[in-house]
């Protein structure tokens, strides 16, 4: 109800609400999954890049899995070395904790926009480090489609 003045008239007031609740409970649900560890927790490594990258790929081809690793070994030199630490940051809480954009904001200290920028910039680094070893963005979404 804090939010009706929100409505603006563009779609039909039961498609806002219902996209509203939605929203609403997906941020709700990430937040309870998350309860009870600390930003400060999931950065507690020495180098602060403390991520997983999930399960293995153990059906895949020798060769295909080679170069999985080898993605893998690029993108995480790129996270330890090529970002600055609010980049890294950013990166490891949005992208591999999931934590939404408001919490990593107010995490941070600062706004969205700030945010966005920064993640804008890790990405950009990434797929440009990718590219300069021979990668691109289509194969090696294709090479990982696998798994998910």
């Amino acid at each position: 109800m804090n939010h009706l003045s929100d409505f603006r008239g563009d779609s039909k007031f039961t498609t806002w609400a219902y996209k509203f609740a939605i929203n609403m409970a997906l941020m709700t649900a990430r937040r309870e999954r998350r309860k009870g560890i600390s930003v400060d927790q999931l950065f507690s490594t020495e180098d602060g890049a403390s991520f997983e990258w999930g399960l293995e790929d153990t059906e895949s081809q020798p060769d295909q899995s080679a170069v999985q690793s080898e993605i893998r070994e690029i993108i995480q030199q790129v996270i330890n070395h090529d970002l600055t630490d609010r980049q890294r940051r950013v990166l490891l809480m949005m992208v591999f904790h999931d934590i939404p954009m408001d919490e990593v904001a107010r995490e941070l200290d600062t706004n969205r926009n700030a945010i966005y920028k920064m993640l804008h910039d890790a990405r950009r680094k990434l797929k440009q480090r990718l590219q300069a070893h021979g990668f691109e963005v289509g194969e090696i979404l294709a090479l990982f489609a696998a798994q998910r």
